[in-house]
């Protein structure tokens, strides 16, 4: 029996830039409340910035966090903070070095990347369609238009120094075997997508359901 009822809600941290849109498919038995960006400071950390998210949280009622890519980080470092009933991520790193490009750490000094210009940091369609490798390439060209390029640079690099977060929150995880932007990390809650890429949140809708909803039901949830 499911111990979901209408107070159960999973609050949902979508990725960089991205917003509501990328849960829409989504089929889950709970409430889904997306949590919406706010504008960061200059040289807001990670963890500062996921503080202030975390205020937007209704701990009064049984809920867990379900976090996409950069959201994914967010949502470890907010779980630190609010303790959910569980944690689900997808797509998501567990620190800067499950990015497939840490190389750029080493040839690009911060100085360097903080003086590049902003545009550069919201990648040309083309490009972005093929590191997410999504079949819903309408919905990814009206996200990527909508993408504020401020917070996708800031964003960006409190993404590459980040060293992940401690908490004790259940964590389950869901990642694609084909995934270009992020290595699949490591523990036992973790399911492969086979052929799953990194905009499998929308491509593969249903399936990312159906994991979620039998990660939960083992869980007891």
């Amino acid at each position: 029996m499911t111990r979901y009822t209408p107070t159960f809600t999973l609050y949902a941290f979508s990725g960089l830039g991205a917003d509501a849109r990328v849960f829409e498919s989504l089929d889950l038995p709970c409430r889904v409340e997306v949590v919406e960006w706010v504008k960061p400071g200059v040289e807001e950390s990670l963890s500062s910035y996921a503080s202030r998210l975390a205020n937007e949280v209704n701990t009064r009622h049984p809920f867990g966090l379900l976090g996409v890519s950069f959201g994914g980080a967010i949502v470890q470092e907010v779980a630190s903070i609010v303790q959910p009933e569980f944690s689900v991520l997808v797509s998501a790193p567990q620190s800067s070095a499950s990015l497939t490009f840490p190389g750029l750490r080493r040839l690009l000094s911060r100085s360097l990347l903080v003086a590049l210009p902003t545009r550069w940091f919201v990648p040309p369609t083309t490009i972005t369609q093929f590191l997410f490798g999504s079949t819903s390439k309408s919905l990814l060209a009206e996200i990527l238009r909508d993408t504020d390029p401020t917070f996708a640079k800031w964003a960006t690099l409190q993404l590459m120094c980040w060293k992940g977060a401690e908490n004790n929150t259940t964590s389950f995880w869901i990642h694609g075997d084909r995934d270009r932007l992020i290595r699949a990390p490591h523990g036992e809650r973790l399911w492969i997508v086979e052929g799953g890429q990194h905009f499998m949140i929308v491509d593969r809708a249903d399936e990312v359901s159906m994991r979620v909803r039998e990660f939960l039901a083992d869980a007891g949830f």
